[in-house]
């Protein structure tokens, strides 16, 4: 049901765990298996995935974490899960309005990186 759901939102499988990417083919974030050693086979087993993405590659990290935690919400639905952090504690909306924050701040320190070069 997963490898479904996943490629009907647009995912590729990529050395074994989904990709999201930009229209440029530049990946945004990734959808592991949770349990090691972290990738997907046909038959896999899981109870927990994790949505992840290296903010100071993408091209629009505020954009990026919306889309995850869009893509979180919907995923979540679906398979009657319950969205938590790294150290498995629900999410709460404060809890995201901080990733955002945080996103935002990725954003302003790539964007003086970048007039610095």
């Amino acid at each position: 049901q997963i490898f479904g759901f996943l490629s009907n939102y647009g995912a590729k499988i990529n050395n074994k765990y989904f990709s999201f990417n930009n229209e440029d083919g530049m990946e945004r974030f990734r959808v592991i298996n949770a349990l090691k050693p972290g990738t997907f086979e046909n038959d896999s087993k899981t109870f927990a995935i994790a949505i992840v993405s290296d903010l100071m590659t993408v091209d629009n990290p505020l954009n990026t974490v919306k889309q995850m935690v869009e893509f979180s919400i919907n995923f979540a639905d679906k398979f009657h899960a319950s969205l938590c952090d790294e150290e498995r504690t629900p999410i709460t909306k404060q809890m995201i309005s901080h990733m955002e924050s945080r996103a935002q701040d990725v954003a302003r320190i790539k964007q003086l990186s970048s007039h610095n070069d």
